[in-house]
This record gives C-alpha cells, sequence and structure tokens, in this order.
C-alpha cells in the first residue's frame, strides 16, 4: 500500500474503536479522480475504496477527520498524539486514556449550565443543580 492509500484508510479509525465494523463515519464526495471521503490526512483526502479496504481489514469504522500519519503507520488526531497503528490493526498505549479525555472535557462542555427561554424561564442542569 502506497503512504497516501495507508494514510487514508486509517485516518478516521482513532475515534471510532467503539463502533461498529459497518458504521462508517464519514461522508463520500464526488471528486475527478472518483469518490472520496472527508477522512483527510496528512491533508489529503482518503479515497473511498481505500478506506473501505481498511475497515475490511482491521474491522473496524472510520469517522471523518483531519489526522496525521508517521511512516511507520501511527496515526493520531491532527494536533494530537497517535493512538493506533493501521499497519497492526491495534490501538496504541494511551488511546484509551486520550478518549477519557476527550469523554471529560465533552461532559464539563454541558455541565453546571442554564440555558434561559425568554418568557418560559431557565432550565439548568449539572451537579449543582440536582
Amino acid at each position: 500500500m502506497t503512504f497516501i492509500t495507508r494514510a487514508c484508510l486509517a485516518a478516521s479509525v482513532v475515534l471510532c474503536f467503539a463502533i461498529e465494523p459497518a458504521s462508517a463515519q464519514y461522508n463520500v464526495f464526488n471528486s475527478q479522480s472518483g469518490p472520496v471521503t472527508d477522512v483527510i490526512i496528512n491533508g489529503q483526502r482518503a479515497p473511498l475504496a481505500s478506506v473501505r479496504q481498511f475497515e475490511r481489514r482491521c474491522q473496524i469504522g472510520m469517522a471523518a477527520g483531519r489526522w496525521w500519519m508517521d511512516n511507520n503507520g501511527d496515526l493520531g488526531p491532527q494536533d494530537g498524539p497517535a493512538t493506533y497503528n493501521i499497519n497492526t490493526c491495534e490501538e496504541l498505549p494511551g488511546a484509551e486514556a486520550e478518549r477519557e479525555r476527550d469523554r471529560e472535557r465533552e461532559k464539563r462542555k454541558t455541565e453546571n449550565r442554564c440555558t434561559n427561554f425568554p418568557g418560559q424561564g431557565w432550565i439548568c442542569s449539572g451537579s449543582g443543580f440536582r
């Protein structure tokens, strides 16, 4: 497999470890060179055929996003650590911790927040509002 093909195949793996193998989490676009996805690895859109080939080989769904990949096949989110190796189809040490940090960040975004509905009042959520 060429470097770009490998990169394109692996890009969206990082966010899809819990997704069933057939659950694609990317969009497909037509281009002059054929169907491509919004899986972007090292600045290049991944071809649909490459993404599907990777999904079959590693039995994992892929997600849209921007990723980096090195020559060893280590893959990670843009500006983040490597979390998966596309050659071995294995999660790298620390990937679970990275996902847990992402979950905590998402949780904090919605914790202890109030929303005002004009004329109807406020709705608050979070541990401080039980």
